[in-house]
């Protein structure tokens, strides 16, 4: 995944597969409140600022693909005494990822869970970096969704017969092929 997916995460766990993967910071607004200083209200599907008004749903599109939801108060931001703190345009507007209540549900998982994380970056992370470093594959050299992912698998199935010749041999691994 190269941005957060949310229909990834939902499909492991329709799976029984319980996806930890942390939550990356991202924020245009360096300086002023951030997505996390809002709080969401599930049952009116809607964000509290700071400072105590509601953002309520206003419409939804598309970014990326992805279904996105969009939160705002025109009037409350008007007469905000902190909107110097919140947002450089005329208003605050929150995007929410139509799923996002499973990223959310993860991201309390993930915190939960600091031991999973640990684990995760000494076994799932170790293979990125031997194959950006040890295999020199650090960019992609292809272009177009297809030929990146069969690139990705090459690459994938190259880094996997390695570590089978490092585990068992060459010759218990040509032995297992034919």
């Amino acid at each position: 995944m190269g941005y957060y997916d949310c229909q990834d995460i939902k499909n492991c766990e329709e799976e029984s597969i319980t996806p930890y993967v942390s939550k990356p910071a991202v924020s245009r607004n360096r300086g002023l409140f951030i997505k996390e200083d809002f709080e969401y209200d599930p049952k009116k599907d809607m964000y509290v600022c700071p400072k105590g008004a509601e953002l309520k749903y206003v419409t939804h599109g598309k970014e990326r693909e992805r279904g996105m939801k969009y939160y705002m108060n025109r009037e409350a931001c008007r007469e905000c005494a902190l909107k110097s703190q919140c947002t450089r345009g005329a208003y605050r507007r929150i995007k929410r990822l139509e799923n996002e209540g499973v990223m959310e549900a993860m991201a309390t998982r993930v915190r939960g869970h600091p031991e999973t994380m640990s684990l995760r970056k000494g076994v799932v992370e170790h293979p990125f970096g031997t194959i950006k470093r040890g295999m020199d594959q650090g960019y992609f050299l292809m272009k177009t969704t297809v030929k990146v992912s069969t690139e990705l698998k090459l690459t994938t199935l190259a880094y996997n017969m390695k570590r089978v010749m490092n585990i068992v041999g060459v010759t218990r691994m040509i032995e297992a092929l034919g």
